[in-house]
């Protein structure tokens, strides 16, 4: 009746004896039927490969060798601290039994458990830690019941492995730095009562030194003793405001520094950051066409059962529940680690992912309103670069899940060496769709800790132009195929120093021109930081840039 109570099956009369003591005293037991247990005795060993356990559930396991293990001189009969085996029950026809109780290290149940999926009320609890103290107790307390209820008789002594006994710990508390600690004036008396009261073994002198019990693995240093002393003197007695007691101060290392900036660079460019979980399910795997990611072995659910390769998930799901909740404007960003397997062994990289979805700017009575684009992704992205000192360039991107058309691969230059950072462009239809979006979504995930070491050029200070700047606009004939990068290249390489800035300011395809080229506009600022420029001077670099243009890409110049 007391095991229905408590939420548990009755069984039989010895093995319901051991679960009241498991329930009594939280640790538990195993009872063997002694005859059939090859050699009458029992051995803990770790398993042998290959060697094999029917529970007494049914199901068979193949052992490991880190099993621990309890064996008869034959084969193992129980998962230690975890499940026995059948071939060892206890039924109607035992006649004799063996009470096993014992101490396992919680690591090692733990790691056993979860190898062979076995939960049980004596693994739950052997996990979690036992008191090494109260074996011989509850070994009596068992053999008691057993002996009320089946007028058995319990064999006279036990048999003891205990090779090194574990010794209490002793700890020395100071009456006074406890009050300090909960902020209180506990009278020295009164603290040693309230201990007392716990189980301790208290010696009162200049400091009082605590004899621990066993059962209390978890006390470890005085300041756990005040915890003790708290929960008994009454929390609600404890003002809320206390003195400062610790003046240790914590260390910001350089990466934690380096991250902060980033998060405030990008807040700075209207990003919000998101947080989100570092676990995904199958559908998104398929949907995005992810590498195969790393499984998790005991996955609360379906949806959560791979550990993301990739932070787009969680981006476009960010930006889709936002979606549905109405937002017109949704420009977020998140930093955080994927989880990866190279050469077998597991990596976890940090990565930077941006999202943009809806609109740039809210409808107004004296504007209407304009959606994100890819070019305000990538502003983002070559600000970001800038703002950090790394020099960045774009090149073509073969990302199956972007837009033909409307994807990039933003690069990192070292010198003459180029690195691929990542790559940002507007997601197709089809993924869209399945995520259940309506409106076009734009996207970007970086690696961020080469763009954080890069910083190619220190951040310096330049006195205000003296000589007045000249700005010419050139409009460019090019072939369609041709990258306006490329044609920014070779305008900033033939005008040299004297070439301070040069932007694009229209593009143009139409009748106008010729079928299958499009029409470049730029606007070029010459300025020296020696003198005045001359017409005729800028009038020969710009031929030059017009020939190079020309010899390099069917250049033809459309307006001066």
């Amino acid at each position: 009746a007391r095991l229905r109570r408590a939420g548990m099956r009755p069984i039989n009369s010895v093995v319901d004896a051991a679960n009241l003591v498991l329930f009594e005293t939280g640790h538990p037991l195993h009872t063997f039927d002694l005859d059939k247990l090859a050699g009458h005795k029992i051995i803990v060993r770790r398993a042998r490969a290959g060697e094999k356990l029917v529970a007494i559930d049914g199901t068979e396991h193949i052992l490991a060798e880190n099993d621990l293990v309890i064996a008869d001189a034959a084969k193992p009969v129980a998962l230690a601290g975890v499940i026995g085996s059948a071939d060892s029950e206890v039924g109607a026809g035992t006649r004799r039994l063996l009470v096993e109780g014992a101490f396992f290290d919680h690591c090692s149940i733990w790691r056993t458990s979860k190898q062979h999926g076995i939960s049980t009320e004596a693994s739950y609890r052997f996990e979690r830690g036992v008191d090494i103290g109260a074996v011989l107790y509850v070994l009596a307390r068992t053999g008691s019941l057993i002996q009320q209820d089946t007028k058995c008789k319990v064999a006279r002594g036990m048999i003891d492995i205990y090779p090194k006994p574990v010794r209490p710990k002793r700890l020395i508390a100071s009456p006074k730095r406890i009050n300090r600690l909960l902020g209180t004036s506990i009278p020295e008396q009164e603290i040693c009562d309230y201990l007392e009261r716990l189980g301790f073994l208290v010696s009162p002198g200049k400091e009082l030194e605590v004899v621990v019990p066993t059962r209390r693995s978890d006390v470890n240093c005085e300041a756990d003793l005040a915890e003790d002393v708290a929960r008994l003197y009454g929390y609600e007695r404890i003002a809320e405001k206390t003195a400062l007691t610790c003046q240790t101060y914590g260390k910001v290392t350089d990466s934690m520094t380096r991250t902060r900036e980033l998060k405030r660079i990008l807040k700075g460019l209207g990003l919000y950051e998101v947080v989100n979980e570092a676990m995904i399910g199958p559908g998104e795997v398929d949907a995005f066409g992810l590498p195969s990611p790393v499984g998790i072995l005991n996955p609360v659910g379906l949806q959560t059962s791979f550990l993301r390769p990739s932070l787009l998930p969680g981006i476009v799901k960010t930006l889709v529940s936002n979606e549905f909740m109405s937002q017109e404007s949704i420009p977020i960003f998140e930093l955080g680690k994927v989880y990866l397997s190279e050469a077998g062994a597991p990596i976890e990289p940090y990565r930077l992912a941006l999202g943009l979805s809806g609109a740039r700017q809210q409808r107004t009575w004296f504007a209407g309103s304009s959606d994100f684009d890819l070019y305000d992704l990538k502003g983002i992205a070559e600000s970001l670069a800038e703002i950090l000192g790394a020099d960045v360039g774009f090149a073509d991107a073969s990302d199956e899940i972007l837009h033909p058309g409307r994807r990039m691969a933003m690069v990192l230059k070292t010198g003459t060496e180029e690195q691929r950072l990542g790559y940002l462009g507007e997601l197709v239809p089809s993924v869209c769709e399945a995520m259940g979006s309506k409106r076009k979504l734009y996207v970007a995930e970086l690696d961020f800790e080469p763009l954080l070491a890069a910083r190619a050029r220190p951040v310096r200070f330049q006195e205000v132009p003296k000589y007045p700047g000249v700005k010419r606009d050139i409009a460019l004939v090019v072939p369609e195929a041709v990258r306006e990068v490329d044609v920014r290249a070779v305008i900033l390489a033939e005008g040299g120093p004297l070439v301070e800035s040069v932007e694009v300011f229209d593009l143009y395809r139409g009748e106008q021109i010729p079928a299958g080229t499009k029409s470049l506009a730029y606007g070029i600022l010459f300025r020296s930081d020696e003198r005045t420029l001359k017409e005729d001077e800028i009038d020969g670099l710009q031929r030059k840039m017009e020939a190079r243009l020309n010899q390099q890409f069917g250049a033809k110049v459309r307006v001066k």
